[in-house]
């Protein structure tokens, strides 16, 4: 094991690159620095990294003074804070594009989706819509990496770069997919345990994100003493902890009641508003994807295609006034007829006659 004196700059330039994002989690071990000098170097999540440099010049400036700088640590750590093309790298959002991809299950008689080809611009809120079964999750699941295209190209790419990333992705269900025997703070902080963030750090980021979704002092409760608004609350609060660039949402509000629903959107475009990663979102209520959204992606009956790219051209903020506004009421209109449309077409000409 050695010391921080005897780190070469490319090293400590690795590590202090791996603090910021740039590359992943390593962990650096030194004596001198009483165990460690950067520990789970994903501390990125809230504070995008600055906060883990900080953290570590704070642990380098502790040293007896003789030991204070070794070759660059503290100098690097601070030239590598200020230095905004290599922070802008490290917190851009970065830009989705889908070119002719098409994914086909082994033994399905048709595509789930094919020829579908879209982009999403960094910090835009983009809704997927479409009959049920018209790979509205799959397409999903593809962006998510989670699944692999047979054909075609999905790809996160930062627009300094031009080569495909993978960024930091939060994902929700349909289902809150709790673990029962956890509590809600255990359950939220289950993604920094898998990173290895310590219990110290765990503890403030998980009460920060359950205060965002309105569920501070529910800490030590338990799923089965929540109601499914606060369950899907909780799954919200667990996919916010890494301070995700990118959000994917599989209708996950679609198992509540009206009044619910309603409220559970209001949160997310309030959080989507503040913070400004990247959403795609997946539902069946066209009323839905028009209140929240910057773009509607229509899709038509399996395999599912894209239809038309809708622009929602109604202001953010927005709020439940908006549902009467005439420019409001024509978008929900559009997206409903271009759904049934494609859901015709689909069908065979005795099938329309019923």
């Amino acid at each position: 094991m050695r010391g921080c004196g005897e780190w070469k700059e490319p090293e400590i330039r690795s590590i202090v690159s791996c603090m910021i994002g740039i590359r992943g989690p390593r962990r650096f071990e030194s004596e001198e620095l009483g165990g460690y000098l950067i520990v789970s170097p994903c501390l990125r999540m809230p504070w995008h990294g600055v906060e883990s440099a900080l953290l570590a010049r704070e642990r380098c400036s502790s040293l007896p003074a003789d030991d204070r700088h070794p070759p660059g640590v503290v100098p690097l750590i601070r030239e590598i804070v200020e230095m905004p093309e290599l922070s802008k790298q490290a917190t851009e959002v970065p830009r989705l594009t889908v070119e002719g991809a098409c994914k086909r299950f082994p033994g399905g008689l048709s595509a789930v989706y094919e020829d579908i080809g879209f982009t999403v611009e960094p910090g835009s809120f983009v809704s997927l819509i479409g009959p049920s079964g018209c790979g509205k999750s799959t397409l999903l699941k593809s962006v998510a990496g989670l699944l692999k295209p047979e054909q075609g190209e999905i790809c996160w790419e930062h627009e300094a770069s031009r080569e495909c990333i993978r960024p930091e992705i939060g994902y929700i269900f349909q289902d809150a997919t709790l673990l029962p025997w956890f509590s809600v703070r255990k359950n939220v902080e289950v993604p920094l345990r898998l990173r290895g963030i310590a219990p110290s750090l765990r503890d403030p980021v998980c009460r920060e994100m359950l205060k965002k979704v309105w569920l501070d002092g529910f800490e030590d409760y338990y799923p089965k003493e929540l109601s499914g608004g606060m369950k899907m609350r909780v799954s919200l609060a667990r996919a916010l902890t890494l301070n995700p660039q990118v959000m994917l949402l599989d209708e996950p509000f679609g198992a509540l009641d009206a009044i619910t629903r309603n409220e559970m959107n209001r949160l997310l475009i309030d959080l989507w508003f503040r913070q400004r990663w990247t959403a795609l979102f997946v539902t069946h209520s066209v009323n839905e994807a028009v209140m929240l959204s910057d773009r509607v992606l229509v899709m038509s009956a399996r395999p599912g295609r894209i239809v038309e790219d809708v622009a929602i051209d109604l202001p953010h903020p927005r709020s439940e006034a908006v549902v009467s506004e005439p420019s409001y009421l024509n978008h929900v209109a559009h997206i409903r007829s271009l759904i049934l449309a494609s859901s015709g077409e689909a069908l065979s000409p005795s099938q329309r006659g019923k």
